[in-house]
């Protein structure tokens, strides 16, 4: 996929937009010297990991062509573990692309691929792979759980605690060499027990970790908030009254939404997809049963589902197996005609009845229902299960995020599955521990070092690494 023959440039701030500043790093090249051509600045001057001001200049025809900021950082003291240029550049894209252009055209390097700069980082020992998997989640974070375990890998707490694991596994493995070797010196009892101490420390960390990775995080690492309900009952409008903005059309006619639409949101300083789906009905029309068709495996990868539903629609929506899935909150709307209020005992409704919002374009008349009249109709379903604000909808969303959240949940599937491994490795060294065996205990601390320098990314996995860099931008 990459080789580390030539010299590699490309621009790490982007090239989607003109910016105040472009940043173009240079990697791979044996010698500062080889850049005298082109600044008006002598490399013996460069201090190593110090900013210099100077003009850059194309060196066949002496003409100047930005006026640049340069940093140096010598091997094996930069991020790919090779020397590496940094020029900071006005950022108009055609100078950008000028700048690139002239250093590719010379010959003094080659446009690198995505993942390029990050993958030598790798190959010169700078990262570990599950660094570069935290700074795979950091880029192409869809939620601020990803960006959060990202950087914890990267250079946190979640990269503290796998060494911490590495290194009690280290002191773990070494009782039971003890205990082989030299239990004739220090007596079978005494070595025993310095092993079972060991064991123990090392335990604690792998339960509390497989506890954080068989959290319910599931979709969690997108938050998607989708919502979905029968055709013309309001979906849209909710929608928009999130946004505070009409971005989804509205209409009073059934099917006017036949693809999804989504938005990020941020709701106490957490982002959120939102999405809007396509009305789920019986239809012949073949694009609008594809919009549903997506709807339904949209609503299947949500974090948190909204069912809204128009309780005067006239067909019998509880036989609609996607009104009885499981759903984090009901929204009913148009809630014209109060006898069909006490039919809703039938849905399978989860925890809460969202009303204060009804009824949205109401098909009889105006005005939402006080909560009070609604909760004497429907009195078995209770008063902690009803909403009167919109601003409580919101609030629900982001407690059930943090509930998750607070407790660090590890949602990087490999990394789960490591970690799953390692716990069941120690419930069934514990068994051995009983048996007495040395030969089981060597077995067992073979396997238990495959799964750690795997989870912590000591082993190079090409297989990983290609899925990960498949995901990386142009300069990283």
């Amino acid at each position: 996929m990459y080789t580390n023959e030539f010299p590699i440039i490309a621009c790490s701030t982007g090239l989607d937009s003109n910016t105040a500043i472009g940043i173009i790093r240079i990697s791979g090249f044996e010698n500062i010297s080889i850049f005298d051509n082109f600044l008006t600045l002598n490399s013996k001057n460069i201090v190593n990991r110090t900013a210099h001001h100077c003009n850059l200049i194309n060196g066949k025809e002496h003409k100047v062509i930005d006026d640049i900021i340069i940093i140096y950082y010598e091997n094996p003291n930069s991020f790919t573990g090779e020397n590496l240029l940094e020029i900071h550049c006005h950022g108009n894209l055609l100078n950008i692309n000028r700048i690139i252009d002239l250093f590719i055209s010379d010959n003094i390097c080659v446009l690198a691929k995505p993942g390029e700069f990050s993958y030598r980082a790798f190959k010169n020992k700078k990262l570990n792979l599950s660094q570069i998997e935290g700074l795979d989640n950091f880029l192409n974070a869809s939620s601020s759980l990803m960006l959060d375990e990202g950087i914890s890998l990267l250079n946190g707490k979640l990269k503290s605690e796998y060494l911490e694991l590495h290194n009690l596994f280290l002191n773990f493995r070494s009782s039971i060499d003890l205990l082989t070797d030299f239990a004739e010196d220090i007596g079978d009892q005494q070595a025993m027990e310095n092993l079972k101490q060991k064991f123990s420390k090392f335990k604690r960390l792998v339960n509390s970790l497989a506890y954080r990775s068989n959290l319910n995080t599931e979709h969690l690492s997108q938050a998607k908030v989708t919502i979905f309900g029968q055709t013309n009952a309001g979906k849209s409008s909710l929608f928009n009254k999130f946004l505070g903005k009409n971005r989804a059309i509205i209409s009073p006619l059934a099917g006017t939404t036949r693809d999804y639409i989504s938005e990020y949101i941020k709701l106490d300083d957490i982002f959120f997809e939102l999405v809007d789906t396509a009305g789920i009905r019986k239809t012949s029309d073949e694009i609008e049963e594809i919009g549903i068709q997506k709807a339904s495996e949209l609503i299947d990868e949500s974090f948190y589902k909204i069912l809204v539903i128009n309780p005067n629609l006239p067909f019998n929506l509880y036989n609609n197996e996607k009104f009885n899935t499981e759903y984090d909150l009901l929204v009913v709307t148009h809630i014209d005609c109060l006898k069909c209020i006490v039919d809703l005992k039938k849905l399978k409704y989860k925890k809460i009845l969202f009303t204060s919002l009804a009824p949205i374009e109401p098909i009889l008349k105006s005005g939402p229902i006080g909560a009070d009249l609604i909760k004497d109709l429907i009195g078995s379903i209770g008063p902690d299960k009803l909403v009167y604000n919109f601003s409580d909808i919101q609030n629900i969303i982001t407690d059930k995020y943090k509930q998750i959240s607070n407790k660090s949940p590890i949602i990087n599937k490999r990394h789960r599955i490591n970690i799953n491994n390692i716990n069941k490795l120690c419930v069934e060294f514990s068994e051995s521990l009983v048996q007495d065996d040395i030969g089981i205990m060597s077995f067992y601390s073979q396997k238990f070092s495959f799964e750690i320098t795997e989870l912590i990314g000591f082993i190079d996995c090409e297989q990983s690494l290609n899925n990960i860099f498949d995901n990386f931008c142009i300069g990283k």
